[in-house]
C-alpha cells in the first residue's frame, strides 16, 4: 500500500537538484537546468508529489516537457481539487497512477531532451 505524499520533501528535492553549485555534486553544475527524473519507480510516491506539484501550477507542460513556474496563488480550493484529480488515478486501490495524468515519454527520449536543454546557451 503506498504511502501519504509528502508535497514539502518532492518539491525541496526539485529545488534541491536544479540548484547550480558546481561544489557538490548532487546539484546541477551547469545554469541550463534540466532534469529527467522516473516518475513510475516503486520506491517511493515522487510520482503522486509531482502530479500534486503540477496540478498546484509549479510547473507546467511546455513544449513537450514540464517547466518549472511559480502560480499566482494555491489556494485551499486548488490543493483539493489537485489532491482529488490525482487521487482520482487510483483504478485499482492500489494508490495513484500519477502517469494516467501526466505527459510521459520514454527515458531515453527524456535523457535527450534534457541534454539538449542543458547545451542551450
Amino acid at each position: 500500500m503506498a504511502t501519504e505524499p509528502t508535497i514539502e520533501a518532492a518539491a525541496l528535492e526539485v529545488v534541491s537538484a536544479s540548484r547550480h553549485d558546481p561544489v557538490w555534486p548532487f546539484h546541477a553544475t551547469n545554469p541550463n537546468i534540466a532534469l529527467a527524473i522516473e516518475i513510475g519507480d516503486s520506491t517511493g510516491n515522487f510520482g503522486t508529489e509531482f502530479a500534486i506539484l503540477v496540478e498546484f501550477g509549479f510547473f507546467i507542460l511546455k513544449n513537450g516537457r514540464y517547466q518549472m513556474s511559480v502560480p499566482e496563488s494555491v489556494t485551499p480550493q486548488v490543493a483539493l481539487e489537485a489532491v482529488r484529480k490525482v487521487a482520482s488515478t487510483d483504478v485499482e486501490q492500489a494508490g495513484p497512477e500519477p502517469t494516467l495524468i501526466l505527459h510521459t515519454m520514454p527515458k531515453a527520449r527524456a535523457e535527450a531532451m534534457a541534454q539538449q536543454l542543458r547545451d542551450a546557451t
